[in-house]
């Protein structure tokens, strides 16, 4: 989605200025690095997008961190509201020293490379501001309470949690 907005903005000409700054590296400001200017917008579009496919009744995945209160009920209620009878929820776990090497580490590679939007930068907070340990995220918990509340429900047929943990074991729980 961001990709999208971003390669618009790119088109109409929108944040040229921005695009024209040289950084130390002495390559110029790529379009990914200023994704958080089109975050919110984003979220609007993939949000509408969600309730236009739910509301069809299509398979879907709905990609998120999960990272902020009240996600769990609010995925519970579209999903109850639209009728699903099976959901699987993936959590894929790592650690917060690794969270942070692999963001940077895909934002320095890509930033140089032939990719015309480059690299997407994640500042160090936005990564540490879902963690509540070096190990452990507020996305589980979400993805827990989201899981406890499909299957005290009785709107499911089926509900599964796929774990991918910190071992790099894969769980799973019905």
């Amino acid at each position: 989605m961001k990709d999208s907005l971003l390669l618009q903005a790119m088109a109409d000409g929108i944040y040229q200025d921005l695009f024209d700054l040289v950084l130390a590296d002495d390559r110029p400001v790529a379009p990914r690095e200023l994704a958080a200017l089109v975050h919110r917008e984003s979220t609007i579009v993939a949000d509408e997008l969600q309730r236009q496919c739910l509301s069809n009744g299509e398979n879907v995945v709905i990609h998120g961190t999960l990272g902020w209160s009240g996600i769990a009920a609010q995925l519970m209620g579209r999903l109850v509201e639209a009728d699903y009878a099976h959901l699987e929820i993936v959590d894929v776990q790592v650690d917060l020293s690794e969270c942070r090497s692999r963001a940077l580490r895909r934002w320095w590679e890509r930033r140089g490379g032939p990719d015309v939007l480059g690299g997407r930068f994640t500042p160090e907070a936005a990564i540490a501001e879902l963690y509540v340990s070096d190990s452990e995220t507020v996305c589980t918990r979400h993805a827990r309470e989201l899981f406890t509340l499909a299957t005290s429900s009785e709107a499911f047929e089926s509900v599964q949690l796929v774990t991918f943990g910190l071992d790099g074991r894969r769980r799973i729980e019905d």
